[in-house]
């Protein structure tokens, strides 16, 4: 008898911890279902942070003077600087009145980004970038007058196309440093070789 009791104990007791470890393991099965949701939400949600402080930075990044972390419509105020760096001449909004319309902003508003430290400094880099595009046209039209015959516009376009320094022009000149005819025969040659021989003819 004794022995058959301690069958049905021992027999208890195999499916007593067979039945505990079956329900430890649906357990932790039912914690990783659950956790699995929650870790997904917090690494998107990291993503999203990150990118938001990404796109602040270059936010940021679009000036290299003012202090824009406070001023809420940046790329209206990028496109008022670029729109008060180019000539009027050119603009097609031709004033603040009609460039506030355009954009939605008042008259105030305008006002105040002007007032930002560092306001004209910005405007200068694409007030500069602006007038660059005219540099071909100007330097043509300098040509055009040097072959002409114009002295000013003939050392104009030495200077900034042929590094023609003025010192050397003033020492030339001087009565110790005279010019050969070999010499004089080259510089002939290399204005005629620029379209400059105009001058050669006024100079004689």
């Amino acid at each position: 008898m004794e022995e058959l009791a301690e069958k049905r104990i021992g027999k208890k007791g195999v499916i007593l911890k067979d039945f505990l470890e079956r329900r430890d393991a649906n357990l932790i099965v039912k914690e990783t279902i659950k956790e699995a949701p929650i870790k997904k939400y917090k690494k998107k949600k990291k993503k999203e942070i990150k990118q938001s402080e990404t796109s602040e930075k270059q936010e940021v990044n679009l000036f290299k003077f003012i202090d824009a972390s406070r001023i809420v419509e940046k790329d209206k105020l990028l496109s008022f600087i670029k729109w008060f760096g180019i000539p009027k001449e050119v603009k097609t909004l031709k004033t603040q009145s009609e460039f506030a319309t355009a954009f939605g902003l008042s008259i105030d508003t305008l006002t105040n980004w002007k007032k930002l430290t560092g306001f004209y400094n910005e405007v200068e880099i694409y007030h500069l970038n602006e007038m660059k595009r005219f540099m071909s046209d100007i330097g043509m039209a300098i040509v055009k007058s040097a072959k002409k015959g114009n002295p000013r516009s003939a050392e104009l376009f030495l200077k900034y196309y042929m590094n023609w320094n003025e010192k050397i022009r003033v020492e030339d000149e001087t009565p110790e440093r005279i010019i050969t005819n070999e010499e004089k025969a080259k510089i002939d040659h290399a204005l005629k070789n620029i379209g400059l021989a105009t001058i050669i003819k006024n100079n004689r």
